[in-house]
Formats: C-alpha cells, sequence, structure tokens
C-alpha cells in the first residue's frame, strides 16, 4: 500500500480506528523510514465535543512527534446548498480536505466491521455486486490498512497500550441506518447466527470485488457500442441555455449483451449522468432495463430529477426538463391549424395555400387527372381523388377516434395503432399534422396517405397537396 518516499496522510477523527492506524502507521514509519507521515483532522462543527475531539488529536500527534494539519468545515450549509444527508456532506467535505493537500497516500482507518456493515446496508437498500463489494482496500490514493481487522480485535489493541480515544456520541444513537446495523444487526448475527459471521460477511465483500473486477473488464469490451455520452442545447436557445447532458443506449447493441452486462451497462450509463448513486437502486436499474427490452416507446421517472426516455432504437438518459409532460407539443391534442379548407375557391381557381404555421405551409392544386404525373413516390407531396373526399378538410394534430384506412377492402386503423406501428416516437405522436376529413384521416403528413382516397382508373380529379 505504502511505497518508497511516499507523502502519506492520515485521517484522525480521534476514534478508536483512526487512532489504532495513527499508532500503527507511525511505527510502521519509524521501521522503515522511507516514507513521511502527517495527519488531519477535519472538525465538522457538528457536535459539542468536536473542540474536545480536536484537542486530543492535537495532543496526540504532539506525543507522537506526527505533524497535524486542522481543518475546520461548514457541514449544516453544505447540506443545505446541495440537499445531501448530514453523513453525505461530512464525508464529501472531508475528503475535498483530504485532497487539497496533494498527498501520494491517503489512509482512512475503515475496518472489518464497516465492510460488514456496508455490504448489509446495500443490500438491504436492494444494491447489485456492487454494494455487495463493499469497501475497497485500495482505491486510487486512499487506502485501508485495518480493512482486514475487526473493530473488537482494534479495541483490544488499543487497550492493551493504555489508549484513550474519543467516542462519537452519535454513533451510539440507532436514529441512523448504518449505526443500527451496527449496534443491533451485527451483535444479533454475531451471538445468535454464528460469531464469525461479520468476517463471512466481508469475506463475501471481498470475493464481490474479484467478481465486479471481471464484470468491469467485460464491460469494457461492450460498453463504446452501447452506450453514448452526449450534450445537447435545449431545442430554444436563449442566453442562458446550457448544454443538456444525455447518455443514449443503443437499445440492438444492449440487447445483445448477457443479462448481467444489460444491468452494468444501465449503472455505467446512471454514473455518467448523474454523481449521485445513493438513491439509484436494483429497482431503478431494473426498470431502465425493462424499458429497453420493451418494445415501442415510454418514459420514466428516475432519482434526482432524471428520466429514462425509450424511443424506436434507444433509450435516453436525460435530466427531466421543466415542460415535460405526456403531451408536450407545440400543439395540444387534437387543435386544428386551419378551420377549414376553402373548397369552393379550390375548384373556381384551381389552387390554394394554407398557413399551417410559421414554419409550415401547405399548397392545394385541383387537376382533371391526366394533366399531373401522380405516379412519382414523393415523401411531402400527395395526389389523392379529390370526389372520394366528400366533407370539409382541415389540418390538425390527433384526437381520440382518429383512424385511416389502410387497404383496399376499406379496413380501418386507428390513428394511435398506426403510429405505434409506425414506429413514431410517442413524444413526436402530438406533433404530427394530419389532413383530416371529420374523423377519417387523409394524410399523416410525412406519412401514408388513406387508401380510400386512392387515385384509381375511375379518379377523374386530383387533389395534390404539396408541404412547403
Amino acid at each position: 500500500m505504502i511505497d518508497k518516499g511516499d507523502r502519506v496522510l492520515v485521517g484522525l477523527s480521534g476514534g478508536a480506528d483512526s487512532v489504532a492506524l495513527l499508532l500503527n502507521l507511525n511505527k510502521y514509519r519509524l521501521e522503515r523510514g522511507d516514507f513521511s507521515l502527517t495527519a488531519i483532522h477535519v472538525n465538522h462543527n457538528l457536535r459539542e465535543t468536536a473542540l474536545r475531539d480536536q484537542n486530543y488529536a492535537v495532543s496526540l500527534c504532539e506525543s507522537l512527534d506526527v505533524p497535524l494539519i486542522i481543518r475546520s468545515v461548514d457541514v449544516e450549509g453544505y447540506v443545505r446548498k446541495h440537499h445531501l444527508s448530514t453523513e453525505e456532506a461530512a464525508r464529501e467535505l472531508r475528503y475535498r480536505e483530504y485532497a487539497s493537500l496533494n498527498m501520494d497516500k491517503i489512509a482512512v482507518g475503515h475496518h472489518m466491521n464497516d465492510v460488514s456493515e456496508t455490504v448489509i446496508m446495500n443490500i438491504c437498500r436492494g444494491s447489485g455486486i456492487h454494494g455487495m463489494c463493499g469497501i475497497a482496500p485500495i482505491n486510487g490514493k486512499i487506502i485501508r490498512p485495518l480493512i482486514n481487522i475487526s473493530r473488537g480485535e482494534i479495541e483490544a489493541y488499543l487497550a492493551k497500550k493504555n489508549m484513550t480515544f474519543c467516542v462519537d456520541e452519535t454513533n451510539l444513537s440507532t436514529d441512523y441506518t448504518r449505526n443500527r446495523i451496527r449496534l443491533e444487526v451485527l451483535p444479533c448475527l454475531s451471538d445468535r447466527i454464528n460469531n464469525r459471521a461479520i468476517e463471512h460477511i466481508a469475506s463475501i465483500g471481498s470475493d464481490a470485488l474479484l467478481v465486479n473486477d471481471f464484470i468491469e473488464s467485460e464491460l469494457n469490451k461492450v460498453a463504446d457500442k452501447v452506450i453514448t455520452f452526449t450534450a445537447d442545447y435545449p431545442d430554444s436557445l436563449s442566453a442562458e441555455d446550457t448544454l443538456q447532458p444525455k447518455v443514449i443506449v443503443n437499445r440492438a447493441e444492449f440487447l445483445s449483451c448477457h443479462e448481467l452486462l444489460q444491468r452494468e451497462l444501465i449503472l455505467k450509463a446512471f454514473e455518467l449522468i448523474t454523481p449521485h448513486r445513493k438513491d439509484i437502486t436494483r429497482r431503478h436499474v431494473d426498470a431502465v432495463c425493462k424499458l429497453t427490452r420493451h418494445k415501442g416507446s415510454g418514459t420514466l421517472d428516475l432519482p434526482y430529477n432524471l428520466c429514462a426516455e425509450a424511443t424506436y432504437e434507444s433509450v435516453i438518459l436525460r435530466a427531466k426538463a421543466p415542460t415535460d409532460s405526456p403531451n408536450s407539443s407545440f400543439l395540444d391534442t387534437g387543435t386544428e391549424v386551419n378551420t377549414g379548407i376553402d373548397t369552393e375557391k379550390l375548384v373556381r381557381e384551381g389552387s390554394l395555400a394554407v398557413k399551417v404555421n410559421d414554419f409550415c405551409n401547405l399548397k392545394f392544386k385541383l387537376f382533371p387527372k391526366g394533366d399531373v404525373d401522380y405516379t412519382r413516390p414523393l415523401e411531402y407531396t400527395k395526389c389523392f381523388d379529390y370526389d372520394k373526399i366528400n366533407s370539409r378538410l382541415c389540418v390538425r394534430t390527433r384526437r381520440s377516434g382518429d383512424y385511416i384506412v389502410i387497404n383496399d377492402k376499406g379496413d380501418r386503423q386507428s390513428i394511435k395503432a398506426y403510429m405505434v406501428n409506425e414506429k413514431i416516437e410517442r413524444d413526436k405522436r402530438d406533433k404530427v399534422l394530419l389532413l383530416a376529413s371529420g374523423s377519417r384521416i387523409i394524410w399523416v403528413i410525412g406519412h401514408r396517405i388513406g387508401a380510400d382516397v386512392k387515385i384509381s382508373e375511375s379518379t377523374t380529379r386530383i387533389l395534390m397537396v404539396e408541404v412547403d
């Protein structure tokens, strides 16, 4: 864990774990003589006894001739600003202070009981293999020399050396989940199930670390093909707009992976989109996996103001926009953008222009059958048998009861079913313009026309409609 020439920083709270850690590392330093040792005490200013702990750290380091750095942080202010739990905020601030000193190694006092507590807590919260990994002995610059030592062994060691230590009274309260596991669950398992239960649970955590390393190596082989991280500007730009990050999961590549890797890929997607993982549980991962495997479109609300949005080719993880709603659109469902086509004028003049919105106009032209080439397949220009349209035309978005005739037999299909079958994404269905005659849809603009208005041998007049 410690190499020659390393500058090692020791986190010293004053509790039993950190005191035992400092004593052993100082002994090790004196024996080896090839690395330096500095202690740091971070005062969280949360308890009346916080100054007592700080003074104890000063006294201990003076007795050992170990340099001590003292830092004071505002945990309560950080909680209010970042909406974290007190425990999360204290940890983030503490490790931020550690990192600011730019040491080669940072030694902290986690031990075997901490591993068991973490494994049990994560399993109960609904974690997968990642949670079972517990706490890694080495994580970048962070080292945990006591990770294979139990809390009982640490306290016995300090008692043998007649060393006092500070007791954080908040650790004796069962108001916190971790404390309840430490004070109630682990003693019950050790006393009533197996006296080596803590050791066995920690061993599972070690095994899970190896399994996780293997999964990571397999994950790295496929991640780039399955997951894409990108950032876009919102649709309507203003001076205040910023890039909106999102993660795109390729459905086809995702489905080609083993089910275990699928779950890990979704976890990786979460890691890319949010720095927080505490409230992302197995339930959320499984829900996104299910959404990705499910054919069609859909949306899913997630913690940290995130959502997952399924399209026909991908699932997108992103932050929810303020305007997100099931039917958000530039037009309300069923909105008529033109009150009706003036057929008398069309017949009289042979042409007509209709403004749909600021971005789209429709041009209507009426011809005798022999005067126009109606056989060319164009996406945004369609030809119809005008005499088969027997009621007022209008341009609008979809509404309940809409249908389109899909074959020469006159079979009907609801517009909703048609859009699903054509894989028109859910959030775009209420934006698709329709040329309608009552509830009968003549043309799903940009897509197909109704089979009942197609040109036939008996057609005499052709209506050409062009999107401009």
